[in-house]
């Protein structure tokens, strides 16, 4: 017997329309209430009649905001109230009509049973019977798809009533979860926003709840809690996290070894900068900092101090953090006009990141989830530091050589214009902060380049092409500092030729931008210093003559390495070239047997120097006219004021005497020298080999007519 198929389910809703009732009268009385209280602080009692001077008028002016609160909230509530019962309504209705549906579902399928249980009639078996069960079961099914629309019309159409609802229980308070329950928390945060002493308690509770909860985990191996719930925490929190209160809280429950296991979190292929988890740690962070000077609360301070990374830190938990630091960054980039990590911050992460680097000699791995874009952490803090526009924060990134030295290292993809960026806005920093991040810029450089050799240098000659106008720019920015650096080398405090900022400053020279910012600052800053020359010669030293001879000896310098740097460069190509051939046709020449090897070893020498590949180059010529010191000495003779002239030999005495000692701490690098090749000589050589080979005897050296004969 053929049976009718399973029913097709209209469950009604799970709301309860009795609870709503309640909920909105519970809300109407409170609104109720709250009304009464706004009318009773709008009474007598907002005078503060017993308070005096400027107590009593910010009393009077919080009497007046909670005035307003309350009649707010009680104008909210009853709006709150009047869509609850509209809702509540609705819900009634929407479940009486499936009610219905399914009373007529119970009556289409006991039909449709009767109607399939009938006896056939054997005589009209063929025309009635198959067609009379086929019959009964299209009309179920149709009935059922029918049934099964109008229900899913009506759970739309109720559920347009739940957002309508919602939309109306949205209190103010910015953004957070959605809900009753996230408007709730809304509405906490904008109260601790207009009444800042109400609610820190329990801002502040919120934030240990949530870092217990985080590192209450069951192993170090495991999550601490799962990725899921931690989202569903993290969004729960909403815009509490950008509460001073629940920032620290959180924080300090955290601590050090926590904030470095949540930024491994953050890292996770299913969180990255998208997750509200990387969103709530960068609010938190923000909120801690203050948002005019961007200082941080000591106890948050003492937290942030702490270094995340460390070169002893295995490879995994390293690059864990390093991507969780990334993404943090990217995560409060994108938090929608919310205040991003302090940079102060970012530049502390950026020194721990940089640090690890060097020891480790690469670059932690990337962030999961951040685009082609974004793959370096390093270049996120680069990048973040520059949108935060912080001149101290970038000159703290930049306070020490070993960070410049890792930054000029390598192409990070971008030849080097990012941290051309970072250079500039370090360079607007005030005072000894940029002061040390500009001389510790040269210090890298010098020492990244010694003498020219490549076997010494440790920098990339693009990364810092590229870098070198901001550097010279901020340099020109601190000019005082750059003259009181070029008179080291006249009283005594020069480290003579290891002094690597001088020679830093001398390669610098060589880069035309740079070498411009440079001298015009330094032209300037001479104009305005005193030139007292007597009788007898200078009163005192002498800047305005000495420093500017200085930086030509610095010029000089620059001009002398740049030329050892290409002698170099050229002796590592012929080098390359010599390693080849041999490797090659000078292989093929010594295993060659008979007529063809010995004429094989004969053209060899010749074949190689004409192709260049025997290890000799073209030494070239140095670069621009050597500057000596009496160059030095018309310089100053012509910066001289007309009412100085006078004494114009002792001013150019002066020059040449600082012209000499700078040079003379620089040192002067040599660029090595090609091997001679002598054509008659390996045409002799080659004579001499092949008589051997022909076994005409052996030739020995003598002086005299018996030379070269044979024995």
């Amino acid at each position: 017997m053929t049976t009718p198929p399973a029913p097709v389910p209209l469950d009604p809703p799970p709301e309860d329309p009795t609870a709503l009732d309640d909920l909105a009268g519970d809300a109407g009385v409170a609104a109720d209430r709250l009304g009464e209280l706004a009318a009773h602080l709008g009474g007598p009692a907002a005078a503060a009649p017993r308070w005096r001077g400027e107590d009593a008028v910010a009393a009077t002016a919080r009497v007046a905001v909670i005035a307003d609160l309350a009649a707010g909230s009680a104008a909210a509530l009853q709006r709150a109230a009047a869509r609850l019962v509209a809702h509540a309504a609705e819900l009634r209705a929407v479940r009486r009509r499936i009610r219905r549906l399914q009373e007529e579902q119970e009556e289409d399928f006991a039909r449709t049973r009767i109607q399939l249980s009938t006896p056939l009639d054997p005589a009209g078996w063929t025309a009635t019977g198959p067609v009379h069960a086929a019959t009964a079961l299209e009309r179920l099914a149709a009935a059922e798809r029918e049934r099964s629309r109008e229900h899913a019309r009506l759970l739309d159409r109720l559920s347009d009533a739940d957002t309508t609802t919602v939309r109306a229980l949205a209190l103010p308070g910015g953004d957070g979860p959605t809900g009753p329950s996230g408007a709730v928390q809304r509405w906490s945060a904008h109260l601790v926003a207009v009444l800042p002493a109400w609610g820190r308690d329990e801002l502040a509770d919120r934030g240990r709840a949530l870092a217990d909860a985080f590192l209450a985990g069951p192993g170090e191996e495991e999550h601490l809690i799962s990725l899921d719930a931690l989202e569903r925490r993290a969004r729960a929190v909403g815009s509490a996290a950008g509460e001073e209160a629940f920032a620290a809280a959180f924080l300090g429950g955290l601590g050090v070894a926590g904030l470095r296991t949540a930024l491994e979190t953050a890292a996770h292929a299913d969180l990255g900068p998208g997750s509200a988890f990387a969103r709530l740690l960068a609010r938190a962070l923000a909120a801690a900092a203050d948002p005019d000077d961007g200082t941080v609360d000591a106890p948050v301070a003492g937290l942030l101090a702490e270094p995340l990374l460390s070169p002893a830190d295995p490879p995994g938990p390293a690059e864990g953090v390093a991507g969780g630091i990334a993404a943090v960054l990217l995560a409060g980039a994108g938090a929608g006009g919310a205040r991003g990590v302090p940079p102060a911050v970012v530049a502390s992460w950026g020194r721990d990141l940089l640090a690890r680097e060097r020891v480790a000699g690469a670059p932690p791995a990337a962030p999961p989830g951040t685009g082609p874009a974004r793959l370096d952490p390093v270049g996120v803090v680069l990048d973040t530091l520059v949108a935060a526009g912080s001149a101290d924060a970038g000159a703290a990134l930049l306070a020490d050589r070993d960070t410049w030295s890792t930054l000029l290292a390598r192409d990070r993809g971008d030849g080097g214009a990012l941290l051309a960026e970072v250079v500039a806005l370090a360079g607007r920093a005030e005072g000894g902060a940029g002061q040390r991040a500009v001389r510790s810029g040269l210090e890298a450089l010098g020492a990244g380049i010694r003498d020219g050799d490549p076997a010494h240098r440790s920098v990339d000659l693009a990364v810092v092409a590229r870098v070198a106008p901001a550097l010279g720019t901020a340099i020109a920015g601190h000019v005082g500092h750059t003259a009181e650096l070029l008179g080291t080398a006249l009283d005594g405090r020069s480290t003579g030729p290891a002094d690597p900022a001088l020679r830093g400053l001398g390669h610098l020279t060589t880069h035309r931008a740079a070498a411009h910012a440079v001298e015009g600052a330094l032209r300037e800053w001479a104009s305005r210093r005193p030139v007292e020359l007597g009788p007898a010669g200078p009163i005192g030293p002498l800047p305005a003559v000495e420093v500017p001879s200085a930086y030509l000896a610095v010029q000089e310098y620059g001009q002398r390495l740049a030329a050892a740097m290409n002698g170099f460069d050229r002796q590592a190509e012929a080098l390359l070239r010599k390693r080849r051939w041999d490797a090659t046709v000078g292989l093929l020449c010594l295993v060659l047997r008979g007529p063809w090897g010995e004429v094989a070893g004969l053209v060899e020498p010749f074949a190689a120097h004409w192709l260049r590949a025997d290890g000799t180059w073209d030494d070239g010529a140095e670069r621009g006219l050597p500057v000596r010191p009496t160059d030095a000495g018309r310089a100053a003779l012509a910066a001289l004021p007309p009412d100085q002239r006078a004494h114009a030999v002792a001013a150019a005495r002066t020059a040449e005497t600082s012209f000499r000692l700078t040079a003379h701490a620089l040192g002067s690098p040599e660029p090595p020298r090609s091997p001679e090749w002598s054509f008659s000589e390996e045409l002799r050589e080659a004579a001499l080999s092949a008589a051997t080979d022909l076994g005409l005897g052996r030739w020995e050296e003598r002086d005299g007519p018996e030379k070269g004969r044979k024995r």
